[in-house]
């Protein structure tokens, strides 16, 4: 979850109406509810219409009759909606939703030309897809993002704009915390590290866990003032593995 990208989704389900309380991703749920359920030709419009309470709106295709859906049909029912929608669409690639129904990075790129298709929502078997380096192909601004929180540090080393996480929802912090630590902490003790060396890695090590030993020679340890220095660099880092250690110790 990217601070600046993250999408709270608070949902609220009726007899005859959806409706969403804040900006949202907001067609997510099960494919037999019954705001999910393919509309034909006539309700198309209020279809959408009920979808759209937050300032995107996310669309799937039914997987209950998925079978019956020819894969040529799928950029046409995206632009169907899209084509009625006052708001901008994500794309949701969700298989495990529906039904195994999957939407191929070629699908995307081809769906994300309409102009109301701002952006694609990738979840588990389809993560893949991001390990292609295909962003130069989308539209200019379009928004990329994982789908839960096990592709949050993935996402970021792919480049993707953030992760639409529902364990965000209540472990924020750390959701966020992964990202704390990659950007900042473990980025900045990977700079220190990468001028140690061997020798400058061995008495870091030293110093701190007790372990190891001199270099072999004609390598030598270098002088104290120098470790503790290097090892003042990297006290946030040795803090963060603390915090992390601890819990585990406690077992």
């Amino acid at each position: 979850m990217y601070k600046n990208d993250y999408c709270e989704l608070s949902r609220t389900i009726s007899d005859d109406s959806v409706t969403y309380d804040s900006q949202a991703e907001a067609s997510q749920g099960a494919p037999k509810a019954k705001h999910l359920r393919l509309p034909n030709e006539i309700t198309l419009e209020h279809h959408v219409t009920r979808l759209v309470g937050a300032g995107l709106t996310g669309i799937v295709i039914p997987g209950s009759i998925s079978e019956a859906v020819h894969l040529e049909h799928h950029d046409q029912h995206f632009y169907d909606v899209t084509d009625k929608s006052p708001t901008p669409l994500v794309i949701d690639n969700f298989p495990v939703a529906v039904s195994g129904l999957h939407l191929t990075l070629d699908d995307i790129l081809r769906i994300a030309r309409h102009p109301n298709v701002m952006g694609v929502n990738l979840k588990y078997d389809n993560m893949k897809n991001l390990a292609r380096e295909t962003y130069d192909s989308f539209p200019k601004g379009f928004f990329v993002a994982g789908g839960n929180t096990n592709s949050i540090r993935q996402c970021q080393v792919l480049g993707a704009n953030g992760t639409i996480a529902g364990l965000a929802n209540f472990a924020t912090y750390a959701c966020v915390r992964i990202r704390e630590l990659s950007d900042r902490v473990i980025a900045r003790g990977n700079s220190v590290v990468t001028g140690l060396g061997l020798v400058g890695m061995k008495a870091v090590v030293k110093f701190w866990n007790d372990y190891g030993g001199a270099p072999r020679k004609p390598c030598y340890l270098p002088p104290l003032i120098e470790v503790i220095k290097v090892s003042e660099d990297l006290s946030e880092l040795f803090r963060a593995e603390e915090e992390a250690e601890a819990p585990v110790t406690r077992r």
